[in-house]
């Protein structure tokens, strides 16, 4: 069992706890680590004077545009999608945090309720939280600099306002300009309810203007810290309409006072627990909390050279009492070196939590690729490092002699044209299909896939390319590209957000696919097709129209 001696400090309403301790390895090697955790500062996103303002000005906008003639009106609530989206190369798992879900208790003073009636959620003495926030997490500010996650549409509808130009580095207790006004777009949904994304970052916002139509999971802008903030976040909020008068929260649980179901498309757990990044370190990170906007010192290496100190570092979020992480070092040859065991006995639930544990790995050891592999919470996480006798190879080289891995994974390797899930002995017949992949391809089997492997064509982002036709009568082919190797589903979904089919949810290597999907005997209407693998998700419309 890990035992700590923890030190708290109260840093401008942030919560921070860090820890040093040692732990005993299945080696017998006794390791030192550190433990720490982050609560985010809370505060009101908007003062009541601005919001009215904001609402007068939004429904200003909604008679000038004459909305009401072009909203497509559907006899149930829209149901809405992730509205984040990581967009570097960074190969994180995750990337956010909830600090505050809406307060359904209308009373002040910290009489709080979240949906799940817990109170993860915050009031003030005269404000309810009226929307969910969603911060960055690791390194939120090099996040923000890197343009590192986007605000995307939770559904389809009309931009009915925008505001930009202002600044975006607020902390809240430092310096913070209260009359400062944040970055926001505001969207009014396909069935009249209203959405507002705020704090996003300066000059980032979509190009599109007021009374341009949104497609579900399109771009609206950058995650910062624009208005008063306390950090980078995205305040998601949501009215049933442009009266103002039901809020709306989108997550379903039995203290939800504002409605009875859900709205997301497929809702989150109430604890998301997850490793948002799992790396290494020639060093323990530097967090600047008690500095306003300043970038962290990250620390980050993937190259060591025997008998030096390596830091494994691993960022939580929604970590528990009890839940328990296997550690471990792979060899090059695919062999355990050493593991170990690590929980949380000491509270109940971090928000945002980290772990360091420096290794020293002597000259004895296997020189190349190494593993490191944490088991949490049922999943599998991996980072690849490198020990070598050489500490000039290049930062991105996949071995000791500074090779690089090509676009179907394979290290010093130049591509392979006209193969199937990158595998040179599976070359593609005169179908399309892969000949000994079973049940693979155009006609290879019922509900599969034609792949496409062309090295001009390999894809570099995740996305649902094509759905043609649309409307569509009765079939329609669902086109998706995969740049890298994963599982990866595809499900239908009515309007009101019942799960219809699951069209595939496979292990699915580099590629461009593409799915048939027969609908004889579905009624007319909308329908959605999401699209999910590892942390992206995309949902789009299809129309059916017998």
């Amino acid at each position: 069992m890990i035992r700590r001696l923890i030190i708290l400090l109260l840093i401008v309403g942030c919560v921070l706890s860090e820890s040093k301790n040692t732990t005993i390895t299945s080696r017998g090697n006794m390791i030192e680590y550190m433990f720490g955790s982050h609560k985010p500062p809370q505060s009101i996103c908007l003062t009541k004077e601005k919001r009215k303002e904001i609402q007068y000005q939004l429904n200003e906008n909604i008679i000038h545009l004459n909305l009401d003639q072009k909203l497509f009106r559907a006899d149930n609530h829209v149901v809405f999608s992730w509205p984040l989206l990581l967009n570097d190369n960074s190969n994180d798992y995750g990337y956010h945090g909830v600090s505050g879900f809406v307060d359904n208790n209308l009373n002040y003073n910290d009489n709080l309720l979240d949906y799940n009636c817990g109170s993860r959620t915050y009031d003030t003495e005269d404000y309810n939280h009226q929307g969910t926030d969603y911060y960055l997490w690791p390194f939120e500010w090099n996040k923000v600099d890197d343009n590192a996650v986007s605000v995307i549409a939770v559904s389809s509808g009309i931009i009915i306002g925008k505001r930009d130009g202002n600044y975006d580095r607020n902390c809240g207790g430092w310096d913070t300009d209260y009359s400062t006004e944040w970055n926001a777009v505001y969207i009014q949904n396909d069935d009249g309810s209203i959405s507002w994304y705020g704090h996003m970052k300066n000059g980032s916002l979509t190009n599109k203007s007021l009374g341009d139509t949104v497609n579900i999971g399109e771009y609206l802008g950058i995650v910062a810290s624009s208005g008063i903030s306390t950090g980078p976040h995205l305040h998601f909020e949501t009215y049933k309409d442009n009266t103002y008068n039901q809020l709306i929260d989108p997550y379903y649980g039995e203290c939800n006072n504002y409605n009875d179901d859900t709205w997301w498309i497929e809702q989150r757990p109430y604890y998301d627990s997850a490793i948002n990044k799992i790396m290494t370190h020639s060093a323990p990170p530097e967090f600047y909390w008690d500095e306003c906007a300043k970038l962290e010192n990250i620390n980050a290496e993937n190259n060591f050279t025997p008998n030096n100190y390596i830091y494994f570092g691993a960022y939580y979020r929604d970590q528990l009492a009890n839940q328990s992480s296997q550690w471990s070092l792979i060899d090059p040859a695919g062999n355990i070196y050493d593991e170990w065991e690590q929980t949380v006995q000491d509270f109940d639930h971090y928000s945002s939590s980290y772990w360091w544990y420096s290794y020293l790995l002597n000259n004895t050891v296997i020189k190349g690729e190494w593993t490191f592999q944490i088991i949490y919470n049922e999943k599998q996480y991996e980072h690849k490092f490198l020990i070598c006798n050489n500490s000039s190879i290049p930062d991105n080289a996949c071995d000791c002699d500074g090779n690089i891995e090509d676009e179907c994974g394979v290290c010093g390797g130049d591509g392979i044209e006209e193969a199937c899930e990158c595998k040179n002995t599976s070359a593609l017949n005169e179908n399309g299909c892969c000949d000994d992949i079973e049940d693979l391809g155009c006609g290879c089997g019922e509900n599969d896939f034609c792949l496409s492997i062309n090295e001009a064509l390999i894809p570099d982002t995740y996305v649902i390319s094509s759905i043609y036709p649309n409307p569509f009568n009765p079939t329609t082919t669902i086109s998706f590209s995969i740049p890298e190797f994963g599982l990866t589903t595809i499900t239908l979904y009515d309007m009101a957000g019942r799960k219809l089919e699951t069209l595939t949810n496979k292990v699915l290597s580099i590629g461009n696919y593409s799915i048939n999907w027969n609908a004889s005997s579905y009624p007319n209407g909308v329908y959605l097709v999401r699209m999910e693998s590892g942390e992206f998700t995309q949902t789009q419309k299809m129309v059916l129209v017998k």
